[in-house]
């Protein structure tokens, strides 16, 4: 099994924090959000990782991993930099984490253990982070939308009430080859402006259209992501809140 991080992305509502640097190298408990997703996957015995990089990708100088640079980052969107990465997805089960989010390793221990072809962990306590990150949290959350055997039916629509989310995405997600071949064959149905401007939810909303089974693997412990430089305060606050 190999990992796959997804750290193209400057992060420009984090502002002055990431002029000169990507947002997966700001700092949470004086260490980067990259750091923390790779160790991670070390704890949990994934060894082999890829990097998939964008802006100021050069200030990115971990060893351990190999790294694939997205020289159209700022004209792309996350599923065209896991692309990049077709060779590993191809052939091995790769998990996929974004770098933006700071998480306990067990969110891989689900992943690794579960044998479906294709998972998505939910974070499951989300009320309780998006209380404290937005005053109104319906201006940031988007629908997900369970089967009665756990399999994705909706994500990533716009929602008015809290009913229409039965949890929220992670951002972490595991993939087996031939089910990236199935996907693989999808997206070559899309024209090339869609497949770059395409994000994960779309995509998995465009499979799960396609009859495509997502399973969904529920977790209730610690998981933040970080988009601006108050959720950074709002982070201190959420940890010693909940004892992190």
């Amino acid at each position: 099994m190999r990992a796959i991080i997804l750290a193209a992305g400057r992060g420009s509502r984090l502002k002055n924090l990431t002029k000169n640097k990507p947002k997966c190298l700001v700092k949470v408990k004086n260490k980067t959000l990259l750091s923390s997703v790779i160790k991670n996957f070390k704890k949990n015995n994934i060894d082999k990782i890829c990097l998939i990089t964008g802006y100021s990708s050069k200030s990115i100088k971990n060893k351990s991993a190999l790294k694939i640079n997205n020289n159209i980052w700022n004209k792309t969107n996350m599923l065209y930099s896991l692309s990049l990465a077709d060779k590993w997805l191809s052939k091995h089960t790769c998990i996929i984490s974004y770098s933006d989010i700071f998480y306990d390793k067990e969110v891989i221990e689900i992943l690794k253990k579960d044998n479906n072809d294709f998972s998505i962990v939910s974070i499951n306590n989300w009320k309780k982070i998006w209380n404290i990150r937005f005053a109104n949290p319906l201006n940031d959350l988007e629908s997900f939308k369970l089967d009665k055997n756990d399999y994705l039916k909706e994500i990533g629509l716009k929602v008015h009430k809290l009913e229409a989310i039965e949890g929220q995405y992670s951002g972490i997600f595991k993939i087996k080859p031939k089910m990236w071949i199935r996907i693989k064959k999808e997206l070559k149905k899309l024209k090339i402006n869609k497949f770059h401007s395409l994000d994960m939810t779309k995509l998995f909303q465009i499979l799960i259209k396609k009859k495509f089974k997502i399973k969904i693997l529920k977790f209730n412990k610690n998981w933040f992501e970080f988009d601006t430089q108050k959720d950074l305060k709002v982070y201190e606050k959420f940890s010693k809140l909940n004892n992190i």
